[in-house]
């Protein structure tokens, strides 16, 4: 069955934003299997790599089976009165769990529904790799532990090794490992662990190097091409409009600033600050001067396209609203350094001003995409992809470099979506920009509270969906 649009797009957008995309099952019927198979497919093919597919899908249904039957043993051992952590128990009851829990499946499927036992599949596409997980809240015994560490490090030839018949399936590993070597991915591309709360088999995935140099080529093409930085027309008006007066209220033009994505970003690009400067509005202001200002804005300042106002995908008022949030994050957790958070509004107001160029490509950005499309074969969904936010960060990096930015800026703005990944000269700068993202985009109900990486929100103190909701509500206050 082929994924609905939505489907696509909502894979589509995580990608983009490299947030996880979560499937969560109890029973796993087998409408379920096929809808995972059928966004592992699609995943991939957004991920460029179509070759993997066949064999992977084999791999995550072994995967999801042994995720299913592990919640099923933790039932039936429960039902048969054994203890599952108790080596004589264990063995005991393995005698008879298949048997019986094959005669009767539907009843043991019903139990660990009502008993809130799950299997999770999780996809992400990371910065440096892409990551398939299957998880269960059961966690792994010790005796599984060994079992499964045994199956993983046996080199015999897989003809010759004898069938787990205790387990059911103690092949099954050993192929899934056998396939991903035949996908060229070493040992190290899989493992099982046990967390606190669950069991992961998770699958470790390098990027298409292709696909990326391609990406970056486009990236570098579209940037060298960006002779025009387009502004708002009412912004642009109303800018000259505060300009125009014999003396400029400073306050009042910073305020305008402050809520003006297109201008505030051609502001910082017609400005070229050092590594130590602080990039905030009224520093930049300052280095301008209001002559400056009006020289930039003026009829004769060929580098400025007027666009309009429609917003189509509402990045103006996510700006603004992102702005907002890092700079009362910044407030929140780094009470002492008042120029930080300044800097935080800035990167927040001009960090997606890359996907405003996106949508206002020039005709001779779009020459230059076609000719390396031609030159590489290119297929028209990475074009599409391309255009559709897939490389807006490194498109907001090669920008930074181009109008000398701080490397704070540059850096930030292409990790965002991934501050693990960011270097630790600007990890501070990356994880609140992430987060004020994340906050808007859960805010208004284009991503889950799952898909939120569990690590920074730790760091903000955030445990549960209550305190992160709490959080939001003290911010609007």
């Amino acid at each position: 069955m082929a994924l609905k649009d939505a489907d696509k797009k909502i894979i589509r957008k995580a990608l983009a934003l490299h947030s996880p995309i979560e499937i969560i099952s109890y029973t796993l019927p087998h409408s379920m299997e096929q809808y995972c198979y059928d966004v592992l497919t699609e995943f991939l093919i957004q991920c460029r790599q179509e070759f993997m597919v066949e064999k992977l899908v084999f791999i995550l249904g072994e995967l999801l089976t042994n995720a299913k039957k592990a919640n099923t043993k933790r039932i039936y051992f429960e039902k048969m009165g054994l203890d599952i952590n108790n080596e004589s128990d264990y063995e005991k009851g393995m005698v008879s769990f298949k048997e019986d829990t094959l005669s009767n499946i539907h009843y043991y499927l019903e139990l660990q529904k009502k008993a809130g036992l799950y299997i999770k599949l999780r996809l992400q596409f990371l910065y440096d790799t892409i990551r398939i997980e299957i998880k269960n809240n059961s966690k792994l015994t010790a005796f599984e532990e060994k079992r499964i560490a045994e199956k993983l490090s046996n080199e015999e030839d897989i003809v010759e090794q004898q069938l787990d018949t205790t387990e059911g399936a103690g092949l099954g590993l050993k192929i899934c490992v056998l396939m991903l070597q035949k996908l060229g991915l070493d040992r190290n591309a899989y493992s099982v662990f046990t967390n606190d709360t669950e069991t992961v088999a998770r699958i470790t995935l390098p990027h298409d190097r292709n696909c990326e140099k391609e990406l970056y080529k486009l990236s570098e093409a579209f940037v060298e091409k960006q002779t025009f930085l387009p502004v708002v027309k009412s912004r642009y008006d109303g800018i000259n409009s505060l300009l125009s007066g014999e003396s400029t209220d400073l306050g009042r033009l910073c305020r305008f600033l402050s809520q003006a994505v297109t201008i505030s970003s051609v502001i910082f690009c017609a400005v070229r600050l050092n590594d130590d400067e602080p990039c905030t509005i009224p520093y930049v202001l300052n280095r301008l001067g209001i002559e400056g200002l009006r020289e930039l804005f003026s009829e004769k300042n060929e580098d400025i396209r007027l666009v309009s106002d429609d917003d189509l995908n509402g990045i103006y008022g996510h700006s603004i609203r992102v702005a907002s949030l890092a700079y009362t994050l910044s407030r929140n957790f780094f009470p002492d350094e008042l120029e930080f958070a300044d800097e935080m509004y800035t990167l927040g107001l001009i960090h997606d001003y890359p996907r405003i160029l996106l949508q206002n490509p020039t005709p001779e950005q779009l020459e230059a995409v076609k000719k390396i499309q031609a030159e590489c074969e290119i297929p028209d969904d990475t074009i599409e992809s391309f255009f559709a936010d897939r490389s807006h960060a490194l498109i907001g990096k090669l920008l930074c470099e181009k109008y000398h930015l701080p490397q704070k800026v540059a850096l930030s703005t292409l990790y965002h979506h991934d501050p693990l990944a960011a270097p630790d000269s600007i990890i501070k700068y990356a994880k609140i920009l992430y987060m004020a993202d994340m906050i808007d985009y859960y805010s208004n109900g284009s991503i889950e509270y799952y898909q939120f990486e569990e690590k920074i929100l730790e760091e903000f103190g955030i445990q549960t969906e209550d305190n992160l909701r709490l959080m939001i509500s003290e911010m609007s206050q």
